[in-house]
Order: structure tokens, then sequence, then C-alpha cells
């Protein structure tokens, strides 16, 4: 069986020359996780999949002054805000640049490079009998991207289903990114953990394989983000992988 074409890069927004300042607006708890947000007064709204290169004014050197390296962190949502537009993002500490990232507070500034890469090309082959359509795979902090293009796939009426999936308690989040209005998770969203303390137990592939297994599916895309791509499997031969 033919493969179903891989979607090409999706227009993506250039980044303006050099970083620029933006102020944090808010940092919020997310689960394990923390999401906090910028103002950015000069840039484009970024695309799914792009990224931005991070790193606080003040506080962002190790021991003995030297400054740490920015940080590559994708953005989760994006949208108008008064004086520009507003970034989020979602951060789990997991070493000295991230942790500051963690402890951002109202008022503080970042500097900002970006937005940056390839954005999530559109679906062109996911609709007709049997198809298994855009199929979003996620796992931990990689959800983030996945948030965005999922609301931009519901805002177009692009036929698609999230699966996510997490190691334990302590680092699942980004969860909220993903519910509607009523503050409850989407319906086409999927959830596993590997402790089991939500959703089903297992890898966030358990539930990939069956679903195009059956639908016995004549064309797909499955994008994903944040665990080892599940392409390599014989069980998918009729869908393509886009990685972010």
């Amino acid at each position: 069986m033919e493969s179903a074409p891989l979607p090409r890069p999706g227009a993506a927004p250039r980044a303006p020359f050099g970083r620029r300042s933006c102020a944090v607006t808010a940092n919020r708890g997310s689960g394990g996780y923390r999401v906090f947000s910028l103002l950015d007064r000069e840039g484009p709204e970024p695309a799914a999949g792009q990224f931005y290169m991070l790193a606080s004014a003040e506080r962002w050197t190790a021991r003995g002054g030297r400054a740490y390296l920015p940080r590559a962190i994708s953005v989760a949502e994006t949208g108008p805000a008064a004086g520009g537009v507003r970034l989020d993002f979602l951060v789990d500490d997991v070493g000295p640049g991230t942790e500051r990232l963690c402890q951002l507070e109202q008022g503080e500034e970042v500097w900002v490079t970006g937005p940056l890469g390839n954005a999530f090309g559109e679906p062109t082959e996911v609709a007709g009998d049997g198809a298994a359509g855009a199929i979003l795979v996620g796992g931990g902090v990689g959800v983030a991207p996945l948030a965005l293009l999922r609301r931009r796939f519901a805002a177009r009426g692009v036929a698609h289903r999230v699966l996510l999936g997490f190691r334990d308690r302590a680092h699942t989040g980004g969860l909220d990114l993903f519910c509607g209005s009523s503050g409850a998770l989407c319906p086409e969203v999927r959830l596993t953990t590997e402790d089991g303390h939500a959703g089903v137990q297992g890898r966030v592939t358990d539930l990939l394989l069956p679903i195009l297994a059956g639908d016995d599916a004549t064309s797909g895309v499955v994008y994903s983000c944040g665990f080892s791509s599940a392409s390599s499997s014989p069980s998918q031969p009729s869908s393509s992988v886009w990685s972010g």
C-alpha cells in the first residue's frame, strides 16, 4: 500500500532581525509544568510548529558570571494582544536555564529571537472512507506545538485526533491547552500515562497503532513531537509522519 504524501512545510513567518525584549505578562502552573506568556511588540504571529530562542534579561548566568545559552522553546499558543502579540510557552524545569524561565514573574523582560523553524504543513489527503485523518501525537512538553496546531485545525474544519502521553504525575502538564471554553478536555483528545494516574496506562504509541490498523487507513498524516517517532513501525504503512 502506498504511503500518503507528506505535507510540505507550511508558510512560516519570518523573524525580525536580531533579538528583542518582550515583557512577561503571566506565569501559571499547568500540572507539573509552567506556562508563561510574553508580549511581543514587534514580531509576527507565529505558525504552529515554530519556536523561539529565549533568555531572561536578568539572572541568566551560572556561577562565575558565564551566561547560559538561550533555550529553544516551542510556542504553545498565540494571539493578538493589546500592543502586540501574545506568546505562550510550556516549560519543564529540567536544568538551570529552564529553571530560570519557570521562575519568571510578571513585568520581567525576556530576550527573544524568532519565530524560527518550519511550520507544520496542512494535510491534503485525510478525507474519505477509512481515512485516519490528521493524528496529532505528543509527549511531555512536546505537546506544546500540537496545542496550537489542534486549535488551527479545528478553526479550519480539518478532521483530527489528538493523542498525548506523559510519564507520571510530576511530568504531566499543558492539558489545559487542549481544553475548550467549558474547561473540559476537548473530545478528540485521548491521554496515556506510564504510571496510570490518568487516562490509559501505557505509552502514547499504544493508542496510535490500533487507530491506524482499526481504520484500515488509506490516507492519514501523523504529526508528532516530544517522543520517539513510531514511523518505523511496519503496522502503519499507509500514513506519513510529520515530526516537529
